[in-house]
């Protein structure tokens, strides 16, 4: 099966256009001071996650922990899911941001928002 890089790009840019909504509202995760993570593809089609805090470039594909990754395992998880989004399509479960009835990030009513925005990108 032949990458599609161009493809990889456009689900990149739905991707961090999410994560800008997710560092601007409710706790504002994904944020320091100006810094938002953001996700890169590669020319050669790796997902690269630029961290918030260190400004590192992480290699979304190693296994394990992160080296240079400031955010949680929550959110470490959700960037692994935006990798899987990248590279195949395959849109996140609408509980990628926790289910309806609980609020497991704190966002209280800024977590429909969220949620919302991921269905208008078509990312779940």
């Amino acid at each position: 099966m032949k990458m599609n890089l161009a493809a990889r790009h456009h689900r990149a840019r739905k991707a961090n256009r999410l994560i800008c909504v997710i560092a601007t509202t409710g706790r504002c995760l994904l944020r320091y001071r100006d810094r938002v993570a953001r996700l890169e593809v590669s020319p050669r089609g790796r997902v690269f996650l630029v961290d918030y805090y260190t400004g590192r470039r992480i290699d979304t594909h190693r296994s394990g922990a992160w080296r240079g990754w400031t955010g949680g395992g929550t959110m470490k998880e959700l960037m692994e899911a935006f990798r899987v989004f990248i590279c195949t399509g395959k849109g996140l479960h609408p509980e990628a941001f926790g289910p309806h009835t609980a609020d497991m990030w704190a966002y209280g009513l800024a977590m429909r928002t969220v949620r919302d925005t991921a269905k208008e990108l078509g990312i779940t």
